[in-house]
């Protein structure tokens, strides 16, 4: 049920729509100026679109970069740990290398158990290729590329 009170701002407020709706309607927006500002804020949004879009690639390059200095720093302490590696077996003075199989001997002459006895590295005993002629590849292959199979 609806107080006397209700009843009296309700009729007020009915009394006062036909002036509201002629407030209302008689607003006309200007077609130019609507015009200018939705192209003004479709610009802006493309602009912030296009300035992100050059933050992303500016911070990608930069992680590329970052990381292609660290591979490169990476072969450089590999290379520096092998060339260390091999200049301490090549040198003429003995060296001793922790290996899997423990302690042995390294020197120019190959490495060596702590009792004096070869290491090698061939389970067959000498590699067949070890003391064969180098083939000029090369010259054969230009042969062949001339001449046809044999």
């Amino acid at each position: 049920m609806v107080g006397p009170g209700r009843r009296g701002r309700a009729s007020e407020f009915a009394a006062a729509l036909p002036t509201l709706k002629a407030i209302a309607t008689s607003f006309r927006l200007d077609g130019k100026l609507v015009a200018q500002r939705m192209a003004d804020n479709w610009a802006n949004y493309f602009r912030g679109l296009r300035d992100l879009s050059n933050d992303i690639a500016r911070f990608s390059e930069q992680r590329r970069r970052e990381n292609l200095q660290l591979f490169i720093d990476r072969g450089r302490a590999a290379e520096w740990q092998s060339y260390n590696t091999t200049r301490m077996i090549m040198e003429d003075s003995h060296h001793y290398l922790a290996g899997y199989s423990g302690y042995v001997v390294a020197n120019q002459d190959g490495l060596f158990h702590p009792d004096g006895t070869h290491i090698s590295h061939e389970p067959w005993g000498e590699s067949i290729t070890r003391n064969m002629d180098a083939v000029d590849s090369r010259r054969a292959f230009e042969h062949v590329f001339r001449n046809g199979p044999p």
